[in-house]
């Protein structure tokens, strides 16, 4: 009896020895599971014989054993029922599936058997997954391995499979016991990901615009090829390496210079507010202008905190050269364009004047009239005269005045003082209606004048031009001369026909007139600012 009773211990180890309770602490990670087993439980479901000279104790100890296990046993399969993984066990040499239990998607049906390979695994993963189990057999060691399977009523998947052997008190196999979680969305997300991981490294890698990643300190961690070439052409064409660039910052590559802190200012900005940019930049090496177009965009990690920033820049310093060209031959072809439209119109204003003449010559009563509309045809003439190449579509102030001057029709000769400094620019818009007021006050100044007292004629005209603090200043004075007594130019009161025409044509916006008495003379004051009038180095468009 006693020797059966040792026969039987060796067929059933204690279940501390168990290979398939390591095994399954092991697989699930069951280290407190496995602890509070040993708590619960004696080491010994079946002890030795001699311990107990007493048979029918033995017996006992046997069956309290055997629940013991039963125990267990119902335990295990608890797990596995309510597990998602499906636990199986194949014949020492995998040839056969002896058992399938579990919740799996492809479990649920009786055992493969021998066909297990062909039904559950698919043709690409078949030799994979044999080299691995070749390898287990070998060494007796644990299988562990991701790989594709056939789901059932689902389109194929991945499981992780890891199985361990069983062996007996010979070290012989006895079986594998394996579980196969279901990782297939796990294994499609790290698809999904490495794909639009490769899409976008295949868009950096080939985009013609440079593209730069950096850390939250402003040190480098990618640059793609177009960006490299973009650096070695700001060091002269000098081939750089990868690691001579990657983790260094902006100053550290190109020096303390006012385009490293420039670019480190812009992309500070952008991580400190959060918010993306798109700044032109203008670099200066080497004694070359470059512009660069760059856009900055910030990049947060999981809490949402600016962790760094990605970088598109686009070197648009040929584009620029050639809109600029654009633009000059625009400019030159508008030109010549308003030179021969402004000579066709002067040529034709001087037929008009010289029809003027002819018909005063024919009818002397209207030769005041007629010779105060041919100083109007002559101020107009005058401004399309004084266009030119160098203002494009401005004219000179101060040539203006100075030509109405010169032709002014009266028996007091003007007295001009012209303004200093650089010219006085008139917009297109704004000159033939400025010329005509001036033309106008000019006239009247010169018709208005009062006989004087001063037997040596002391009657006289003075125009002056004086420009000041982004404004320009003409005043005509005639002395003597009064004003009637009702006049009043702001109100529009007591004003002739002249000045009418001086209020309608006077710009809405820039231009102030103003005529009072001074003394005995008649002051009238015409102040002038923008958009009337502009510095010389204001570009028209301005």
């Amino acid at each position: 009896m006693i020797d059966l009773l040792q026969r039987d211990a060796r067929i059933v180890p204690p279940l501390e020895e168990s290979p398939l309770l390591r095994w399954l602490a092991e697989l699930q990670d069951g280290r407190r599971w496995r602890e509070s087993l040993r708590e619960e439980v004696e080491p010994a479901a079946v002890v030795q014989a001699e311990q107990f000279p007493d048979v029918g104790r033995v017996r006992h100890e046997r069956r309290r054993g055997d629940c013991e296990l039963t125990r267990r046993e119902e335990r295990f399969r608890t797990l596995v029922a309510g597990s998602s993984d499906v636990v199986f066990q194949m014949t020492p040499d995998w040839s056969v599936m002896q058992s399938l239990v579990g919740r799996g998607s492809f479990a649920g049906e009786q055992a493969a058997g021998g066909e297990w390979m062909r039904r559950y695994i698919p043709s690409e993963s078949r030799g994979a997954l044999q080299s691995a189990i070749d390898a287990a057999i070998r060494g007796r060691d644990v299988l562990d391995l991701e790989h594709r399977v056939v789901r059932k009523g689902v389109r194929a998947g991945w499981v992780h499979t890891r199985a361990v052997p069983m062996l007996d008190h010979a070290g012989e196999v006895l079986a594998w016991v394996g579980m196969a979680s279901d990782v297939t969305q796990r294994k499609e997300a790290e698809q999904a990901l490495s794909a639009r991981e490769q899409l976008l490294r295949t868009i950096t890698e080939n985009s013609a615009d440079d593209i730069f990643i950096l850390d939250r300190s402003h040190r480098l961690e990618y640059l793609n090829p177009a960006g490299m070439e973009s650096l070695q052409r700001f060091f002269g064409g000098r081939t750089l390496a990868a690691e001579a660039v990657i983790g260094r910052t902006v100053s550290e590559l190109l020096g303390d210079d006012d385009a490293a802190r420039n670019s480190r200012s812009l992309s500070e900005r952008v991580m400190a507010s959060g918010r993306a940019s798109h700044v032109e930049e203008v670099i200066r090496s080497g004694g070359r202008v470059r512009h660069r177009l760059t856009l900055r965009t910030p990049i947060r990690g999981a809490d949402g905190e600016v962790v760094g920033l990605v970088g598109i820049g686009r070197d648009i310093t040929q584009r620029k050269r050639e809109e600029t060209a654009r633009l000059e031959g625009l400019d030159r072809q508008r030109d010549t364009l308003v030179r021969e439209v402004h000579h066709r119109i002067k040529n034709h204003l001087q037929g008009v004047l010289g029809l003027l003449r002819l018909q005063v010559g024919r009818r002397p009563e209207l030769a005041e009239p007629l010779e105060a509309v041919m100083a109007q045809v002559r101020a107009i003439s005058g401004v399309y005269g004084l266009r030119g190449p160098q203002a494009g579509s401005q004219v000179d102030f101060g040539s203006i005045v100075a030509l109405l001057v010169r032709g002014a029709a009266g028996s007091v000769r003007v007295q001009y003082e012209p303004p200093g400094g650089e010219p006085i620019l008139l917009g297109e818009a704004d000159a033939v209606p400025v010329a005509l007021v001036v033309n106008e006050l000019v006239a009247n100044a010169l018709k208005h004048l009062a006989p004087s007292r001063d037997p040596d004629g002391g009657q006289q005209v003075q125009v002056s031009v004086r420009a000041r603090a982004r404004a320009v200043r003409i005043r005509v004075r005639n002395a003597p001369a009064r004003l009637p007594e009702d006049f009043d130019f702001a109100r529009r009161a007591g004003i002739g026909t002249g000045l009418q025409l001086v209020s309608t044509l006077l710009p809405s916006r820039g231009a102030h007139l103003d005529i009072v008495q001074d003394g005995d003379a008649v002051l009238a004051e015409l102040v002038l600012r923008e958009p009337v009038v502009a510095p010389a180095c204001t570009p028209a468009g301005n």
